[in-house]
């Protein structure tokens, strides 16, 4: 059976489809009609050519978004007496990198923080 050829961008967004889909690579594989094999070295090959890409060239993105970020917010209004503790409420690990929000932030870091890692993915 012939094997579908595919671009690099469409690679792209295949794998960004399957580490977005909640199933497990092999699981996604399957359902996709795509060997594992074939989806990993492509990965691997993506990963190198990202690694090995002049940074110094300006990276342009077809699609553009502006955020707005408040950093001049109201103090918030006293809260009674509470127990705030430190603990991690929410890890988040996006492309290795690892965002953890902690059970005594405040709604707006929360709201600010999501709003940022929406524009990043």
């Amino acid at each position: 059976m012939a094997h579908k050829r595919r671009t690099d961008a469409e690679w792209i967004s295949l794998i960004q489809d399957c580490k977005s889909s909640g199933y497990p690579d092999n699981e996604w594989c399957r359902i996709n009609q795509i060997p594992p094999s074939t989806f990993y070295n492509k990965l691997k090959i993506l990963r190198e050519k990202a690694c090995a890409d002049d940074l110094s060239k300006p990276v342009i993105c077809e699609e553009q978004a502006v955020i707005e970020v408040n950093l001049h917010q109201k103090e918030p209004a006293p809260v009674k007496e509470t127990i705030v503790s430190n603990e991690v409420a929410l890890r988040l690990n996006v492309g290795g990198v690892t965002v953890e929000i902690l059970n005594s932030a405040t709604k707006a870091t929360i709201e600010n923080t999501l709003q940022s890692l929406r524009a990043l993915c």
